[in-house]
């Protein structure tokens, strides 16, 4: 253990639920008493990436280019918080700079944080949240709790846009502050004649105030109004903030079932793989209200079902039905109807989508979307230059005009069917 985690775990303010903190107080009292132990060969929390084959790459990514398109970043924090870390878990500081990183990345759709944890020292909290917090990122997040999200990898996680637990007995809450303290009553003697004396200067009357009338004379008032109570009013009102439906007993401290608290301190009871979907469907959100003023933002205009398409397109629907649309499977059935959602944006494309047997990646989807975008920005500039007075507009970036040229030939095809 290295000094600057030493600091930070004896005698700091901790956000942890009790297992957590009986299971950890063992093993610092061991490491105190002169037990060693072994480095691990893997550091626990590893960084990573889930690529459109939705498999989880290990590993600091060290070329920003390296990155595929669709891509999701995942941060494992499976250990007890810590800012600075230590042999066996990454810090807060260390996860903060790997999340600026994929923040920036423009191949990276969102994050995934995924929980294991009963949470850790209040000082690791900010590194993260001042990175994570929904003011300061642009991209969504997504919190994958699996057995345990207490205390401070609850606060971290109330960031989200969206909270999952892993199954109904996962343990949620913990919302609170602690401090354990450690040290003889000043003025003491032990059996073996040794004293222990604490002594200030005649001007420091005030010095460690708070940790003298708790170990002295088990007053706790102080380091509660000085140092608990501040931090607890904090958490509380940030969850409160994150979590507006988080009710008066969550926010006391107690630990709870996720099935007890859908709804308040999570949103949903599911697999890592709906978490991965859900990162998705913000991603495709995101791009929609992004879109400017007068563009078509709800794709619900542009939806179409597969009768309107075989009445309408019958290529893009006989494609369709090549491909087993009519054999029953429902997954089959499900691939095909995300490509048809956007027939009426690129039949060419969408066609070519249906025909190659591949899911619609992220990647489809966005470039589809800043069509839909690019259409509805000329759309809105016709409808406010009503017919003979309209003048003529330049594009003005390379995306533009292709975006205007896509929808003259997309208006033209539709009106050769009409006819």
């Amino acid at each position: 253990m290295d000094i600057k985690l030493a600091r930070e775990v004896y005698g700091s303010v901790w956000m942890v639920d009790h297992l957590t903190f009986t299971q950890y107080s063992q093993m610092l009292s061991y490491f105190s008493n002169g037990g060693k132990f072994e480095k691990p060969e893997v550091i626990g929390n590893v960084f990573g990436v889930i690529q459109q084959d939705q498999v989880f790459k290990a590993g600091r990514i060290k070329r920003m280019d390296a990155v595929p398109a669709g891509t999701i970043a995942q941060y494992n924090f499976d250990s007890v918080i810590t800012k600075n870390g230590g042999m066996s878990h990454n810090g807060t500081k260390t996860i903060a700079e790997q999340f600026i990183e994929m923040e920036s990345n423009e191949n990276v759709i969102g994050h995934i944080f995924k929980i294991e944890s009963g949470g850790g020292s209040a000082n690791a909290i900010k590194y993260i949240r001042e990175v994570s917090a929904k003011t300061k990122r642009k991209k969504p997040l997504v919190v994958f709790a699996e057995d345990v999200m207490a205390s401070a990898a609850m606060y971290i996680a109330s960031d989200a846009d969206y909270i999952i637990a892993g199954s109904n007995d996962a343990m949620v809450g913990s919302i609170g502050t602690m401090i354990q303290l450690d040290g003889y009553k000043s003025g003491t003697e032990d059996k073996n004649g040794k004293r222990h004396l604490r002594i200030y200067a005649s001007q420091s009357i005030n010095k460690n105030a708070e940790f003298e009338k708790a170990i002295n004379d088990y007053n706790y008032d102080l380091i509660k109004e000085k140092i608990l109570d501040p931090l607890a009013s904090e958490f509380i009102a940030d969850m409160e903030a994150n979590r507006p439906k988080i009710t008066a007993t969550q926010k006391t401290g107690a630990i709870f079932r996720a099935e007890e608290v859908v709804g308040t301190l999570i949103d949903e009871i599911g697999s890592f793989s709906i978490a991965i979907d859900k990162v998705h469907e913000l991603a495709s959100q995101t791009s929609n209200s992004n879109s400017p003023k007068g563009v078509i933002n709800n794709l619900n205009s542009k939806q179409m079902d597969l009768a309107k398409l075989k009445a309408e397109h019958p290529a893009v629907y006989q494609a369709a039905k090549t491909e087993g649309i009519n054999q029953g499977t429902t997954q089959e059935r499900e691939r095909v109807e995300a490509w048809a959602v956007y027939n009426e944006v690129n039949p060419e494309k969408v066609k070519a989508g249906i025909e190659s047997g591949k899911p619609m990646s992220a990647k489809d989807m966005a470039e589809m979307n800043l069509q839909i975008a690019k259409g509805g920005q000329v759309e809105a500039i016709e409808k406010e230059n009503p017919e003979g007075t309209a003048k003529p507009v330049e594009a003005k970036t390379e995306a533009e005009i292709k975006a205007a040229k896509q929808k003259e030939e997309m208006d033209n095809l539709f009106k050769k069917e009409d006819n």
